[in-house]
């Protein structure tokens, strides 16, 4: 071999071999490293000193400075100048830095390691383990932009990724300027649920004062976590709060709140020494002297499905006093209810019927006494439910059944008012408590007659057996049978056939439709419970008729025989609208429906001029067959909806009426107004000619005017609702004004990784509210999340 190809083989071998194993060999133990620097020096001990543009890459860590020594054999290094150590995991970056590459630790000088987007920097940081470190005069921050928007300076941090930092006198900077200082904080820093201390809530309101809140989450398990509320008011004292979860399966799961507190303000107001002026005239209660009261909330909601097809659904919320929803809207958000439910189902749904059994207690809250006791609820316990759903039993021929038995109960009297009903007063034969069995069959056969006409009669009897328990009349039954049939057709067009198959269409569909329901066959004892006492007289019900003082109504609505003899007319209107979407499928929207219609009470029209009460006291009959003309129109575009439902009343020539209108973007984002107006119309059915009355007596009239908007922006959320009663009512204590309102968003800085969150409330009948915090997202950047108010 000549010279020439020798020292070419040379120089082959030296360009391709790394300079690490050229200078020193490395010990299998400790793995290999990849170096390159501008010079490079090598030392007795092992140890090699790197200058320039220094290049240090073992497995999968990168090291780069300006100059280092380092020991191949134990794997130590000392880097200065630029320092940046670059893993899978981390991000180091100092003025000077010792490490070792096979432990994973070492000391950072002026330097700063960030990990996902937790980020520790100091004047000496320690890592102590591949996941541990612990700093001196540091600062801690999960904001990812630059500069962070907020840090926690401490005298000491003690971290563990995937764990807690824990810090030691921090204080809370925002934008570099302290704002909060603690003299101890933990902060969980893995992304992970864990558990810890949340960011304090400081909250402001009429009766209670400045508020300052704190909260604990426990991470319990994978499929529990809980967190506890502590709370001081500065009128009120302190109030405890739990809320507990869990998830026991894909499609089980449950959450528990309560609120506890020993108030001291409460037993000191109007609202616990006065009784409520809506229900009773206004008058003091004589009430021993209390330093306090306590109260309490509780709510339960939980979804469990069992074995053998079964599920259970619980629905838990109490209060220790009716005034609680009021002062404490966020705890019990049913401010204006006339009761709070509780209720356990347990039902079972088969290929062809549906069982289930409730028990339905309440809590009445429309009581004089705010604390007083809870006699006047009636309660359904239990109820039982069977269905068959409809099934065919020969041709189109269809059979189904419904049967449901409920017992109605309450601590207090069984009965309101033990009078009969007289026909020409307001006072009621109240029966309150009882048992209630229905059992009801229907029939029906669906035909379409020429493709032209929908035809469907139908037949259904419904037997019903009452029992209450007490003499003289511990039972009475009703029973009847009705018949009907429903017949429509439609008319349709298409709009843009024209255009081509991408085009855009609309189909434009009339749907006349006509129902005629009557009741042949129909027996009810004469009977208190039914407010009646002569089979000459029956007042004149129709479905969608709502409950009135003067109405013979008992339990609910199946008590109420309605619709005897009734036509009701109605014309409908849709557009349909076709649109190709980018991924060539077509998609169907409803964009406008407008129904109109019209009832006709052949009852009404054939009663006779005159009867005798039992006294053979004349009195005539109310005439008035036509029913109310409603308009119910639904228009749904991509950015613009607007619903209106208006009634018009023919024989009052009164209107009511409600119209909503919102405009939202592609995002969401978007506002709604809305205004009604209602009057409380209460028929009278007879006109008694010794005590004439008026056909139609007007109650409260209502007027109201609505706004929502919801905002979702890069740096401010807003999500707020209102309510203005325009009117005041001569027939309430209300006055015009805003009857409730809701405000609620957060300001995002840069960054995402904190916020100034804030909440203005006002429920009906409640004071107003302001609550704010300052949320620090630790390492999720998540958003803030607001309920996106109706309409919108």
């Amino acid at each position: 071999m000549s010279l020439n190809s020798k020292l070419f083989f040379i120089l082959f071998f030296l360009f391709l071999t790394p300079q690490s194993l050229w200078a020193e060999p490395s010990l299998p133990s400790k793995g290999s490293f990849t170096i390159s620097s501008d010079s490079y020096k090598t030392n007795a001990d092992q140890s090699a000193d790197l200058e320039g543009n220094v290049r240090v890459v073992r497995e999968t860590e990168v090291l780069t400075c300006d100059r280092a020594r380092i020991n191949n054999v134990t794997g130590d290094v000392l880097a200065e100048g630029h320092v940046v150590l670059i893993s899978l995991k981390d991000y180091i970056r100092a003025e000077k830095m010792t490490y070792n590459f096979v432990t994973k630790t070492g000391v950072v000088y002026k330097g700063l390691i960030q990990t996902g987007q937790e980020t520790i920097e100091g004047d000496e940081i320690t890592r102590i383990g591949e996941n541990e470190y612990v700093a001196k005069d540091a600062s801690y921050t999960s904001c990812v932009n630059c500069p962070p928007s907020w840090k926690l300076y401490g005298s000491k941090i003690d971290a563990n990724v995937g764990g807690y930092a824990f810090i030691t006198q921090p204080v809370i900077r925002l934008y570099n300027i302290p704002v909060f200082w603690l003299p101890w904080i933990a902060i969980p820093i893995k992304n992970e649920r864990q558990s810890g201390l949340l960011t304090p809530t400081f909250s402001k309101s009429g009766s209670g004062g400045v508020s300052i809140g704190e909260s604990y989450f426990w991470d319990i398990n994978k499929s529990q976590d809980a967190t506890l509320f502590e709370t001081y008011f500065e009128k009120r004292g302190f109030k405890h709060g739990l809320e507990y979860r869990f998830v026991s399966s894909k499609e089980s799961s449950g959450v528990f709140r309560g609120n506890f507190l020993n108030d001291k303000l409460f037993p000191n107001t109007t609202d616990y020494s006065i009784l409520d002026s809506r229900y009773v005239p206004t008058a003091s209660v004589t009430r021993d002297f209390k330093p306090d009261l306590s109260r309490f909330s509780m709510r339960y909601k939980q979804h469990v499905d069992l074995p053998e097809g079964f599920t259970n659904n619980v629905n838990l919320n109490l209060v220790r006093d009716t005034r609680y929803l009021y002062d404490f809207p966020d705890d019990m958000p049913f401010a204006g209810d006339s009761a709070l439910e509780n209720r356990i189902t347990l039902t079972k749904n088969m290929e062809n019927s549906h069982a289930s059994a409730d028990v339905d207690l309440y809590q009445n809250l429309l009581k004089t006494d705010p604390t007083g006791q809870n006699d006047d609820a009636i309660h359904r316990a239990p109820e039982i439910k069977y269905s068959i759903i409809p099934q065919k039993i020969g041709g189109p021929v269809r059979l189904g059944l419904d049967v449901n038995y409920v017992n109605f109960a309450r601590a207090g009297k069984t009965f309101d008012d033990s009078q009969s009903v007289d026909l020409f007063s307001t006072s009621t034969s109240s029966y309150r408590t009882g048992q209630r069995l229905i059992t009801h069959p229907v029939i029906y056969i669906p035909l379409n007659l020429w493709d032209v006409f929908d035809v469907v009669p139908q037949a259904e009897y419904e037997e019903t057996y009452y029992q209450f328990g007490y003499s003289p009349r511990p039972t009475t039954a009703r029973r009847y049978l009705r018949a009907s049939i429903n017949t429509k057709t439609r008319f349709s067009g298409i709009i843009g056939e024209d255009e081509g198959p991408l085009a855009t269409k609309y189909k434009h569909e009339i749907i006349p439709e006509i129902t005629y329901s009557v009741v042949p066959l129909f027996y009810q004892e004469d009977h208190p419970f039914f407010g009646i006492q002569n089979q000459n007289f029956q007042p004149i019900y129709t479905s969608n008729q709502p409950i009135t003082e003067f109405d013979n109504l008992q339990f609910d609505y199946r008590d109420r025989l309605a619709d005897r003899n009734i036509i009701t007319f109605g014309i409908t209107n849709k557009f349909i609208r076709k649109r190709i979407e980018s991924d060539g499928v077509g998609q169907y929207r409803e964009i406008l429906l407008h129904k109109l219609t019209q009832s006709y009470d052949i009852s009404s029209s054939n009663q006779p001029d005159e009867l005798k009460d039992k006294n053979s006291q004349p009195y005539h009959p109310i005439k008035q067959p036509f029913g109310e003309i409603r308009s119910l129109l639904e228009l749904k575009l991509d950015y613009f909806t607007t619903l209106s439902d208006v009634s018009y009343y023919p024989y009052e020539n009164k209107t009511n009426s409600g119209t909503s209108v919102a405009i939202r973007d592609k995002y969401g984002n978007g506002f709604g107004i809305g205004y009604s107006q209602a009057y409380q119309i209460t028929p009278n059915y007879i006109i008694d000619v010794n005590n004439p009355r008026p056909p139609v007596i007007f109650g409260a009239r209502s007027e109201a005017a609505t706004a929502s908007v919801y905002f979702k922006s890069t740096y401010l959320d807003i999500a707020g609702s209102t309510s203005y009663d325009i009117l005041k009512s001569q027939y309430t204590d209300f006055f015009h004004g805003f009857a409730s309102f809701a405000l609620n968003g957060i300001l995002k800085p840069p960054g995402k990784c904190w916020g100034f969150a804030f909440n203005f409330t006002k429920v009906f009948g409640g004071e107003q509210v302001f609550t704010v915090s300052l949320p620090i997202f630790f390492g999720e950047g998540k958003n803030f999340d607001m309920n996106r108010p109706a309409g919108i």
